[in-house]
Formats: structure tokens, C-alpha cells, sequence
């Protein structure tokens, strides 16, 4: 039997990565049970995954937990009686070893001071590296770029403005409300702050190190993760495997017959970067048509740019309307920072080779990992500037550029067929195997 353990996500967060886990696993060890923890909503959008994807799975159960994923001293403690009886339960079915999906530092000091029992002392593990990863190199702190509010700051007596007389009775409850936001700010803070104390408390590389063992190993999502990170950490000491990160590409959509060219966004993006874009287009004073249409919940910043779409607002959409969303997209638009992804690998360029969609991103470590100057899937760009020119050239003459939109899906197949699931199999099975 394969334990396999999700302690981080809910609901569609990493479901397809997870799938394509499952998948791989189930390929690596072939007639094996699955017994998978995680949270019920997460499961959900699993199941949901292999039905769109159309993956026959078998001897999978499922275990429903609950977690507080809060970093707080709370949450801490409750991870602790969760992890306890995991791994209690693993041992009763006689299986010794667990796959973790995702984990947090805090997280895996409660694992290695619960193996130091002798209860639990031939468990062996496996953890699969997500951005946490990125907190071994220490010196480079990754700052978002943050959306620019262009509204006048409300005051308190714009605020009491809009309590109608009509709702008298309902004024003290609205002013306590008013007078009491900068109170619930501060304790926001002094809450935030307790958590980076906290947290701080567990640096993930201090953590890869605590305990050091051949009875942990770890999976990094792409191969170039494995060779930069022996900048930073000794990769054989603490047992690193490479592994594309693992995705059942769907059949490939077909090249769209557009009049005019439509981008996307697709999944979380990055709000701040893509208010610059915009920006940035309008200095270009482009007269053709185009769209650059949100398959996601996030449109901060975009209000006033008539040429952005968000046909869903207000939730999260399913797989099934971000598939349908992404049908007669030209481009995929990856907007990260030169310093995300340096060191974990972002799903979206995943999801662009799946759906057959050519590629404009930032310069990108992640991201140029993936489009070679050998084998170009898309436009990479060193800046917004720079990108907004390559879209303006793009959206002027888009007639121009049908043969260069295929020779980027012909080298999308041929990145697809490299780095697909099957490829990874020897390496997965390795990362999950003790003599």
C-alpha cells in the first residue's frame, strides 16, 4: 500500500499536480493501494480532475481530514495530533513508508521529532518540494508586485455620510464598525508579525537539515531546481530526485481561427504585474481589436481597461469552465517576476503545454527553463515594456503571425512528449524505494 498525504491543500488548489501524482504513482507501482489523506473539498476537485482528464483510476481510498492551515501556534499544535495519527495508522496496516504531497517547515520538525520515537522509528518519508523551497537561499527575498489603488482613500466622514437617516437605529453598530478598523488593523498586524516570529522559528533549510537521514528524500518538480539549489543545500546529503512536475496533458486543443488575437490568464497570475501591462498598452495607442481575457478570480487593477475580460467574477471557477475558457485563446500571458519560481516550478506553464497554447512571459528562470531558444514555445520578454511592444506588434498584424503561432505548437508537442508523466516514472519510483 501507498500512503499518500496532502496536509496543505483545499478545494482546487494543486489538484491537477496531485492528480498527476496519483497517476504517476500508479504507474510506478503498478497493483498498488492507495490510501490518500486530505481535505474533503480537495478530494473533490481530484475526483474531478480524472473524470475531465478521463484517467481510469483504481484502489484509491480516500481519508477526509481537517487542518487549520492558519501558521499559527494553534495550527501547530493541531498538525501535531493529525501527523501522530497518520502515522499511527500507517504502521497499524503495516506500511512504512508516506508520500507527502506538500508540507511546511513547522511541519516537517513535527515529523522528525515524532520518528525520533521509537514507535515510529522506521517510518520512512518522502516530501515533494513546493515554494517553501525557495527559503534556502536566504539572502533573496522575494517581494510581490502589489496592485496600485487609483480611488480617493474614504475618510470617516465620507463614511458616516453614507449611513442613511432612515436606519437610525443601526448608527452605533456602523459607528463602532468606523471607529474600530484601525483597532481590527493593528491586531491584523500584531497577528501577521506572530506569525513571521513563529514561522521564522523554522527555516526551511535548517529544517531539510535537522535530523538528516537516508530515511527522507525529496522530489523537486524540475531538473533545474535540482542543480541550482547545490548553490545553496547539499542535494545528495538530503537526497533530492528530479521530476517534471506531473501533469496528464489533455488532448491537444485545437489552433483557433481568430479574427483578432485573445491572451489569457490563466489560474491565480499576478494582478500587479498585469495592471502594468495594461498600462504599459495603453502608451502604445493601438487602434486593431484584442482581448486579454481573466480565467481566474483575480481582476484587482483591471476595472478600467475595456480591452480585459472576466466572463466569471466573484468565486473560483471549476476545471470545467477554465477548460472552456481557454478554447479559442491564442496566447497564455505568465507574468512572474525574475525572482519567482527560482527554485520550484509554477503550474502554468504546465497548463499552457496541456492546452496547446503558445506562451508570452517575463524573463523567468521557471519559464525559460521550458522555452529554449532550441525549441521556442512563445515570446519571452525582459520586462513589461518590452512585452507590451512584442503584444502591440502582435495585435497590429496579427495576420503575420499564423506560421509563427505554429511552429510554436510544433514545438509545443515536442516539449509535451519530453516532459510528460511517463518520462518520470524511474525517477518517482526511485524517490519512493528503500532497499
Amino acid at each position: 500500500m501507498i500512503v499518500l498525504v496532502e496536509p496543505l491543500c483545499q478545494e482546487m488548489s494543486h489538484e491537477k499536480v496531485n492528480s498527476g501524482f496519483i497517476y504517476g504513482l500508479q504507474l510506478a507501482f503498478p497493483g498498488e493501494m492507495i490510501r490518500m489523506y486530505a481535505h474533503a473539498t480537495h478530494i473533490k476537485a481530484i475526483k474531478n480532475v480524472f473524470v475531465i482528464d478521463g484517467i481510469a483510476t483504481k484502489n484509491i481510498e480516500y481519508i477526509p481530514i481537517k487542518f487549520d492551515t492558519s501558521e499559527s501556534v494553534f495550527a501547530f499544535i493541531g498538525y501535531y495530533f493529525l501527523l501522530k495519527r497518520i502515522l499511527k495508522e500507517t504502521i497499524v496496516l503495516s506500511v512504512d513508508k508516506i508520500f507527502f504531497l506538500s508540507f511546511s517547515p513547522p511541519m516537517l520538525f513535527l515529523i522528525k521529532k515524532l520518528k525520533s520515537r521509537r514507535f515510529f522509528s522506521k517510518l520512512k518519508f518522502t516530501f515533494v518540494l513546493h515554494a517553501a523551497f525557495e527559503g534556502i537561499d536566504e539572502e533573496n527575498i522575494f517581494v510581490p508586485t502589489k496592485v496600485v489603488s487609483h480611488s480617493k482613500p474614504v475618510g470617516f466622514g465620507d463614511r458616516m455620510k453614507k449611513i442613511s437617516f432612515k436606519k437610525i437605529p443601526e448608527i452605533p453598530s456602523k459607528l463602532l464598525g468606523v471607529l474600530g478598523r484601525p483597532i481590527s488593523r493593528r491586531f491584523e498586524k500584531i497577528v501577521t508579525i506572530s506569525r513571521r516570529i513563529f514561522n521564522g522559528m523554522f527555516p526551511i533549510k535548517k529544517m531539510l537539515l535537522f535530523c538528516s537521514s537516508p530515511d527522507y528524500r525529496y522530489v523537486a518538480l524540475a531538473p533545474y531546481i535540482r542543480e541550482k539549489a547545490k548553490a545553496y543545500i547539499d542535494v545528495e546529503q538530503i537526497e533530492i530526485f528530479s521530476v517534471y512536475l506531473p501533469t496528464v496533458f489533455v488532448n491537444p486543443l485545437p489552433n483557433p481561427k481568430n479574427s483578432y488575437p485573445k491572451f489569457a490568464i490563466f489560474g491565480y497570475g499576478n494582478s500587479g504585474l498585469l495592471q502594468q501591462l495594461n498600462f504599459a498598452l495603453l502608451k502604445k495607442n493601438i487602434k486593431s481589436k484584442f482581448e486579454i481575457r481573466i480565467i481566474g478570480s483575480d481582476s484587482r487593477g483591471t476595472e478600467v481597461f475595456g480591452h480585459v475580460t472576466t466572463p466569471i467574477r466573484g468565486r473560483r471557477l471549476t476545471r470545467i469552465e477554465m477548460e472552456s475558457l481557454v478554447v479559442d485563446i491564442d496566447f497564455i500571458l505568465i507574468l512572474y517576476e525574475k525572482g519567482r519560481y527560482r527554485l520550484s516550478c509554477s503550474a502554468s506553464i504546465m497548463e499552457s503545454l496541456s492546452y496547446m497554447k503558445p506562451i508570452v512571459h517575463l524573463d523567468n528562470d521557471c519559464i525559460n527553463f521550458f522555452n529554449s531558444k532550441e525549441r521556442p514555445i512563445g515570446i519571452q520578454c525582459v520586462d513589461v515594456d518590452q512585452m507590451a511592444d512584442e503584444m502591440a506588434s502582435m495585435i497590429e498584424n496579427f495576420s503575420s503571425y499564423s506560421d509563427r503561432i505554429l511552429d510554436f505548437r510544433k514545438n509545443i508537442s515536442l516539449v509535451r512528449e519530453n516532459v510528460k508523466i511517463e518520462n518520470s516514472v524511474t525517477s518517482l519510483t526511485k524517490s519512493f524505494t528503500w532497499n
